[in-house]
């Protein structure tokens, strides 16, 4: 409706700290901006969060559609395991069927059949969703410099994902990484390593997620 477009294209001060979870518009649970704080302990935690990013933060059809690029990246991650490990899934569309491995990385489960199809799709479905906030849906001439430091930085993201996913799907030949995977490896290295900094200073994460996915992620690297 008329009024909708009204309400979601007006700057709402909603501040896009993630604690687990988006902050978005009235129907996806917002959080208006909270009220001033006042005395020296105040200050110095507004000066911390303003290391990572700028009070400003994003608009409710901003925070929108970075909701909807969290939904899609969420529900990518999840419903590769069905399509790839159940009975009458996963042998489909040249998947692995009976010869499925466990455990595997999920670079090996989506390199072929049913989770690449899905992953194509829905990973890069997240991407657009999210440049498309990052890049003020269009509205390039109201992005200030550190706009488009971050969806430059996004950018490159994308490309090191893109590599990762879409141009060098592993090929093995066990579920360990082989000669052939060098590109692969290393640009999956740093699409990771990408996720930190995103988090940190693009999308204001809260500090403890991003070091528990670090710690995940090393520990996948690891025992891979």
């Amino acid at each position: 409706s008329h009024k909708a477009t009204q309400r979601s294209s007006q700057p709402a001060s909603l501040h896009f700290r993630c604690v687990g979870q988006l902050r978005t518009s009235a129907c996806c649970s917002a959080w208006p901006a909270s009220p001033p704080a006042t005395g020296p302990q105040s200050a110095k935690h507004t000066a911390f969060l303003n290391m990572y990013i700028p009070a400003g933060s994003f608009t409710a059809a901003q925070a929108a559609m970075l909701a909807a690029a969290q939904r899609l990246f969420i529900f990518e991650q999840l419903i590769i395991f069905p399509l790839y490990y159940l009975p009458g899934l996963r042998g489909l569309a040249g998947g692995d069927g009976r010869a499925a491995k466990f455990p595997c990385s999920i670079s090996w489960m989506t390199r072929r059949g049913l989770p690449r199809h899905c992953t194509l799709c829905f990973w890069n479905l997240g991407w657009v969703c999210l440049m498309r906030a990052l890049l003020k849906d269009g509205d390039v001439a109201a992005m200030s410099f550190a706009d488009w430091l971050r969806a430059g930085f996004m950018m490159q993201m994308y490309a090191a994902g893109f590599t990762t996913v879409v141009l060098t799907p592993m090929k093995g030949p066990d579920v360990a990484m082989g000669a052939s995977d060098a590109l692969h490896c290393y640009a999956a290295m740093l699409y990771v390593f990408d996720h930190f900094i995103a988090n940190q200073f693009v999308l204001g994460v809260s500090a403890a997620y991003s070091v528990a996915f670090v710690a995940a992620s090393l520990l996948c690297g690891v025992f891979q």
